[in-house]
């Protein structure tokens, strides 16, 4: 069963429902649906997302690990929190605060769209690039591979420098990276509202008017 969106005051007969009610209406609406190609967006799409998170984290992670010397050195250390973690937490938060309000239209396509590029680019790439740095100067200090300023408040200055040098050479892969998330965040975000948009479709083209009243999710 389909849930109606609608502002204002609602039909005749209509069966009010909450907020939380029409996500999970909906959602349910998606998961059952078939054929399962008419909502590949919200059955796959995020897996895509958290693939994309995960290979800018290990192209970060492995420059980092090569400019530190680190070799074999904490590969776990530094690619769990780096690739593994990211990639489980970005189709979570992108349920919540991409999928939801698109399954119930709560905000503007446009709002929608932006909050998709900034969690995307901020789980997929600006997340590694703080996280990186600091396991790599961790391992990098404790095993001695390569020389660093003591990792202490007073040379933040040196370690700005030390992490500037070691960005610098990967500036143009990390523009590309960017522009990668943002297409592929655009590219899931508006093939769900399509999804949505077609499912509804078919299911008021077999609505008829003797049929049993749909529920009412009502947005301020």
């Amino acid at each position: 069963m389909s849930v109606l969106i609608q502002k204002g005051k609602a039909p005749e007969g209509a069966v009010r429902i909450s907020r939380e009610e029409a996500i999970k209406l909906q959602w349910k609406l998606v998961l059952d649906w078939k054929p399962a190609s008419d909502v590949w967006p919200f059955r796959y799409g995020v897996a895509s997302l958290a693939i994309g998170s995960a290979i800018s984290g290990i192209m970060i992670a492995s420059h980092f690990r090569r400019k530190l010397k680190l070799k074999d050195i904490g590969r776990i250390a530094m690619y769990l929190p780096n690739v593994v973690i990211p990639s489980l937490a970005l189709p979570i938060l992108h349920q919540k605060l991409v999928s939801e309000p698109i399954l119930i239209q709560a905000d503007c396509p446009v709002c929608i769209q932006l909050r998709s590029i900034v969690l995307q680019n901020a789980i997929g790439l600006v997340y590694p690039l703080i996280l990186t740095p600091l396991s790599g100067y961790l391992l990098a200090s404790t095993f001695a591979t390569t020389r660093l300023p003591l990792l202490s408040y007073t040379n933040l200055g040196s370690l700005i420098n030390v992490y500037r040098g070691i960005i610098e050479p990967f500036t143009t892969r990390l523009m590309a990276l960017s522009i990668f998330h943002t297409v592929l965040a655009i590219a899931i975000t508006e093939s769900e509202a399509k999804s949505l948009f077609k499912i509804q479709k078919i299911l008021y083209d077999k609505l008829d008017v003797d049929s049993e009243p749909l529920p009412i999710s009502q947005n301020s």
